[in-house]
């Protein structure tokens, strides 16, 4: 499934959510469950994401994806405060809105 981005919370179905979550937070709380424990043992490692502004800030008719956005910045924000007693750093990227490119020459 294919869920759409863009719209006001009440109108994603739970399906769409569970998908945005899935890929927005999910992903992002997997890959560290896989890396920390190496990058620990080591006691050294970086951890480097791009996510996007959504996670700070909330922008108009983007809630299920800036929802994700925001809940996907809290196993980083915990990585990096906890990661850095193993050696361990923690980028976030965060990029705001971007142009797309016409399709049209």
């Amino acid at each position: 499934m294919r869920c759409r981005l863009l719209g006001t919370l009440e109108q994603f179905s739970l399906d769409e959510l569970d998908e945005v979550m899935a890929t927005n937070f999910f992903s992002v709380a997997r890959m560290c469950q896989l890396v920390l424990p190496s990058q620990r043992a080591k006691g050294a490692g970086r951890i480097l994401t791009v996510t996007s502004v959504g996670g700070v800030v909330g922008q108009p008719f983007n809630d299920a994806y800036c929802a994700a956005k925001i809940r996907g910045r809290g196993p980083l924000g915990v990585a990096r405060t906890s990661g850095a007693t193993f050696g361990i750093a923690v980028s976030i990227i965060e990029p705001g809105p971007v142009r797309r490119r016409s399709s049209t020459p």
